[in-house]
């Protein structure tokens, strides 16, 4: 069986690392990805008979209410460490839910380069390289791929370990839209990871509360709305970084809007816009539009049912000329120039230098 000989490959590379640390990376704080490391810990641990630690590293603030929610709930925090706490020195990392090597939230000034990598996006680049174990398929989460390694090896949940069933029931349950857009894989994952968890466990980790400033966010992108055709763009101001997750949450909210195809929402954080994309237009790949449109700090994934999620980071580069004094200045400036490119024919200037 495939998912018998990835478990095989998988203990063979962690052959060489005993009694070394193996830092586990989420690039982007959500469900699958928590679930994703998290999992991925608990199965290297057993393999390797917990000779040598597993630490995971994230990078990011924890903004989204339910990324809160599950947070606090299972006391993560304690249990993970901020991205800068990674030693550049760090002979074994792994990447779950992302292969990108190359992004912009990773420290250090070069690719890293990772010793395990599991993830389930579409559009990876990952180079090969041999002992090392790459996982890149194409299911609904990087948690289905997790909770198939851990069925494989025998993992039954209960007791301390029990959150860790929670975790990937969680992070299937999301990135599939509720096992809308999921496969029987997804499916199948989901239930095995579903019967160490109560429902009433379960209804906490989705039934979560958003804060007030949520809704304000979401009344300012209403009414700050341009569409043109099927595009939709519009932002939500300045906003601080941990409400940072607002900016994709309304953006997944306003793709349901009849007629639309493709939504960009952003905001100014610190002295960066960061920017959220939606899209369900097939011709026209997301990764591409995103590069193209908003520079090389940026990219996109495709779920299993085709639509696309991706994001930016615009630095705005304004240094000596920010200040609290000019910050309407600021975002008209900003809007002005993301409705042009968005609904003009002008591409990022980055890639016009080319």
């Amino acid at each position: 069986m495939e998912i018998q000989h990835q478990l095989d490959k998988l203990t063979e590379v962690l052959q060489k690392t005993m009694g070394e640390e193996i830092g586990i990376i989420i690039t982007q704080i959500d469900p699958d990805a928590m679930a994703s490391a998290f999992g991925l810990a608990y199965l290297l641990n057993r393999i390797r008979d917990n000779e040598g630690a597993v630490q995971v590293y994230y990078c990011g603030d924890v903004g989204h209410p339910q990324n809160r929610t599950i947070i606090n709930k299972y006391d993560l925090k304690r249990r993970m460490l901020p991205i800068k706490e990674l030693s550049p020195d760090q002979p074994y990392v792994a990447l779950v839910d992302s292969s990108s090597v190359e992004d912009a939230r990773l420290p250090g000034d070069k690719p890293i380069q990772p010793l395990i990598v599991i993830d389930h996006h579409r559009e990876s680049s990952l180079p090969a390289r041999e002992g090392v174990f790459y996982w890149i398929d194409d299911v609904g989460s990087a948690s289905t791929l997790v909770a198939e390694l851990l069925e494989a090896a025998g993992v039954e949940f209960s007791g301390d370990s029990a959150y860790i069933s929670a975790l990937l029931a969680m992070g299937v349950y999301t990135d599939t839209k509720a096992l809308v857009s999921g496969s029987s894989r997804d499916r199948h994952a989901y239930g095995y990871a579903t019967k160490a968890t109560s429902a009433a466990e379960f209804a906490q980790l989705i039934e979560f509360p958003f804060p007030e400033s949520h809704y304000e966010h979401l009344e300012r992108a209403l009414q700050r709305r341009k569409r043109g055709g099927s595009r939709l763009i519009t932002n939500i101001g300045k906003i601080t970084g941990d409400t940072s997750d607002d900016i994709s949450s309304i953006a997944d909210y306003l793709l349901r809007m009849e007629g639309i195809t493709l939504v960009v929402v952003w905001a100014i954080i610190g002295e960066d816009v960061r920017i959220s994309a939606r899209s369900t237009d097939l011709s026209t790949p997301l990764a591409e539009f995103m590069r193209e449109k908003f520079g090389p700090d940026s990219g996109a994934k495709l779920d299993p049912a085709g639509r696309g999620e991706g994001g930016a980071l615009i630095d705005l580069d304004l240094g000596f000329w920010m200040s609290e004094g000019n910050q309407d200045i600021v975002e008209k400036m900003v809007e002005q120039r993301l409705e042009q490119i968005m609904f003009g024919d002008e591409k990022f200037p980055a890639q016009e230098e080319k």
